[in-house]
Formats: structure tokens, C-alpha cells, sequence
């Protein structure tokens, strides 16, 4: 239906009845019939004004009373509300129609003054042809939904954010109070290690389990250490001195005895508390035998700083029965008793008694051949034995370990 054909068929309702022209009898159910049918736009513009729009309701007038007769008598007045509904875009208004506002007489300049109209562009449709859409003055419609569903993502980003910082914020917290344990534990401070262990109290940590993690972690901190001064005890001394002067004051409490054990246990050996005690002169130091010695005996060592501890073994029994001690560079002319002996030797720089020798460093050497001390005629058979290399020698010797000595 174009707008032309509803224009003749609508304008015959402003026609009194009684003439020529208001005989519309024959026009009602056509009219009726063509309502829910017609454009909303079109629909809305030839029967109805608008009175008011909000986003609360709409307040919908009929343009003359035969419309609001001819549409309550049909019951389309909730068509027409739908209508308006629709068009509007008040999905959630309060739709009221209403009939003629009083004093309005269907002139151009009543009806803007009802609409506050704006007149819009030409278009190839019938809606946009025949409407001009009303203008009110509540907040432009807005589609709410991409709003919130933004808001919310943003509020839910919020509380993921805060959440994480908040979780960073108490880890940095409990992090600082246990370096600051750590530190006083170190330091033997209890009353403020303990201090702080209560305070971890306060995040929901178990005291007695963050007390071990910390002796734990400390014990290892001293085990690195111990490695490491063990390590240069044995290859740089000069690093050796500067980390004991380092540790010594602090984590041994300038004991001396616990800093020795200590690396002594990680060396495998006793060196670091031994004392060096002044040498022996050249000669016999124990005759185990209990017999005399009347069998010569001559020992002559190189000329180094070397000093040597040697043992004569019974080669039946196995028993050391004689030990003699000579300093480097010395020759020692001695009696030994009668007897056949492997000699067992031990060499090294600082000497520290009987127990430990040299030390570590301590040379063990055993020889391949026997020595025998006895009489023959009217002599008595001695040796003389060079503790060093010699042209035309015949006596060898070969490494042991200290356990063989």
C-alpha cells in the first residue's frame, strides 16, 4: 500500500459526518483490516502522535477521536502499542495511549509542536519516506549489554590483578622476614631469630618447619664453604689463608679447633690441627728388639730439606724392631742388632711426631730387597744405605700407601 493510496483512504477521517465525503462506512474494515499490516513508521505517523518518550514509558495520541474509536473498537489498541514499542526501541517501557490532546487540530504547526520532529533523508523504502522520527530530551538509547559485559571483564581483570599482586606483595613480605632470620642465625642471635620466626606466624606458616628449612639451608651454605677452603688448602694456599681470615672471625667464632675439624673431616685427613713439633737428631730412636746392637749400620741422605723416618722390619715376624730418624743432607754411622730386616721408610718436610709423621704429604716407600745383620768369622756384617740414587746401586725401593707402612 503506498503512501498516496493510505493518504486518500486515512484523510476522509477528518471529514464531518454527514457530507458528501464522510460516508466511510465502507472504509472502517478496510482500514481495520490494513493496520497490522502498514509500515510501524507509516503506521504511527497517519494515526498516532507522540506526547512523550522516555526510557520509562511512551505516551502514545490518536490524531482524531474517530481513529481512537474506529482502533478501541476493534481491540488493535495493543497492536498498536507493540508498534510503538518496536519502533521506539523502549523494550522495557510503559506504553500509553491516549485519545486527542486537547486543543489539537491536526495543523503542521501542532503537530511539531506535540513531536519536535526532524524530517529524514529520501530513501527507497516506505518507512523512510513517510516518518520523521520524534527527538526527546532523556539520555540518547544505549545498548547496554557490550557495556557491562566490558565492566565486568574489567572488574573481573581488576580482582585477578589485585589478587596477584596481593600474593606478590606477601611473598616479597615473608621472603624478607626469613632473610632476616637467616641472617641472625648465622649469627648465632636467637632471641631475634625467633623473633622473626613468629612473625610467620601471621601468614599461616608453620614455625618449627621454617626453622628447619633455615638450619637446612644453612648447614649446606656451610658445607659450600667447608668444600671450598678444604679445596684451596690443597691447591692455593694464598686463597686458603684469605678465606680462612674471612670465616675464621665469622662462621667458626674465631675458633680455631672447629675450623680445623672441619676441613679437616672434609679432607679426609688430620693436617690443619696439627702442631709441628721440633726434629729428632739423626740416629735410633727405639731398639724394640731388646737385644744390643753390635751390627754397623751407616745411613746417608740427600742434601734437600727432606728428613726421613725408617723402619726396620723383622722379615720373619713382621714386626717393626728398630726405628731410626735422620735429617735431610746428614750421613749417620749407627749399630742395629742382628737380624735380617726389610726397610720401610717414611719422608716429608714438617715433621709432627711419631703419630703423623710428615703429615698428608708424607712419602711412603718400602724396599724389594733384605737387609741381613750378622756375624761372620771374626766381624760382624753391617750395610750402608744411600737414601738416594746412586750409579751401580742395588738396592730398589717401591711407593706403599700409609696403611702398608
Amino acid at each position: 500500500m503506498s503512501d498516496k493510496k493510505l493518504d486518500f483512504n486515512l484523510n476522509f477521517l477528518n471529514t464531518p459526518e454527514g457530507t458528501p465525503s464522510g460516508n466511510f462506512e465502507n472504509d472502517w474494515e478496510g482500514i481495520l483490516s490494513c493496520i497490522e499490516h502498514l509500515p510501524t513508521k507509516v503506521l504511527l505517523q497517519k494515526l498516532a502522535i507522540p506526547i512523550g518518550v522516555s526510557k520509562s514509558e511512551v505516551i502514545i495520541a490518536f490524531k482524531s477521536p474517530k481513529i481512537a474509536d474506529m482502533v478501541n473498537n476493534s481491540n488493535k489498541i495493543q497492536y498498536i502499542k507493540e508498534a510503538s514499542n518496536k519502533f521506539y526501541n523502549q523494550s522495557y517501557s510503559n506504553i500509553i495511549v491516549i485519545d486527542v490532546p486537547e486543543n489539537y487540530n491536526n495543523s503542521k504547526e501542532d503537530s511539531n509542536k506535540y513531536t519536535n520532529t526532524k524530517e529524514t533523508p529520501d530513501s527507497n523504502s516506505d518507512e523512510e519516506q513517510s516518518f520523521t522520527k520524534i527527538k526527546y530530551n532523556d539520555e540518547a538509547d544505549i545498548n547496554w549489554k557490550p557495556i557491562i559485559f566490558i565492566f565486568i571483564i574489567v572488574l573481573i581483570g581488576g580482582f585477578i590483578s589485585f589478587g596477584i599482586n596481593e600474593d606478590k606483595k606477601r611473598n616479597a613480605e615473608i621472603s624478607q622476614i626469613k632473610n632476616n632470620a637467616y641472617e641472625y642465625l648465622k649469627n648465632s642471635d636467637d632471641a631475634n631469630f625467633n623473633k622473626e620466626l613468629k612473625k610467620l606466624s601471621n601468614y599461616g606458616l608453620d614455625n618449627l618447619q621454617v626453622k628447619e628449612e633455615l638450619e637446612e639451608q644453612y648447614k649446606d651454605e656451610i658445607d659450600r664453604i667447608i668444600s671450598d677452603i678444604a679445596y684451596n688448602y690443597e691447591h692455593n694456599r694464598e686463597q686458603f689463608n684469605a678465606l680462612k681470615q674471612q670465616y675464621l672471625p665469622t662462621l667458626f667464632k674465631n675458633n680455631e679447633d672447629i675450623f680445623n675439624s672441619a676441613v679437616e673431616l672434609r679432607l679426609g685427613y688430620k693436617e690443619l690441627s696439627l702442631k709441628p713439633v721440633a726434629l729428632p737428631n739423626s740416629g735410633v730412636m727405639h731398639n724394640y728388639t731388646g737385644k744390643e746392637a753390635i751390627a754397623p749400620f751407616e745411613i746417608k741422605t740427600p742434601s734437600t730439606d727432606q728428613n726421613f723416618y725408617i723402619k726396620l722390619v723383622d722379615a720373619m715376624s713382621g714386626n717393626t724392631e728398630v726405628v731410626i730418624f735422620m735429617r735431610g743432607g746428614e750421613t749417620k754411622k749407627m749399630e742395629v742388632p742382628l737380624g735380617t730386616y726389610k726397610i720401610k721408610r717414611a719422608a716429608g718436610h714438617t715433621w709432627y711426631g711419631e703419630e703423623h709423621l710428615f703429615g698428608h704429604n708424607t712419602v711412603y716407600t718400602a724396599s724389594d730387597e733384605w737387609l741381613t745383620f750378622r756375624i761372620s768369622g771374626s766381624y760382624v756384617e753391617g750395610h750402608t744405605l744411600t737414601l738416594y740414587k746412586v750409579a751401580n746401586g742395588n738396592f730398589s725401593t717401591k711407593d706403599i700407601k700409609a696403611e702398608d707402612f
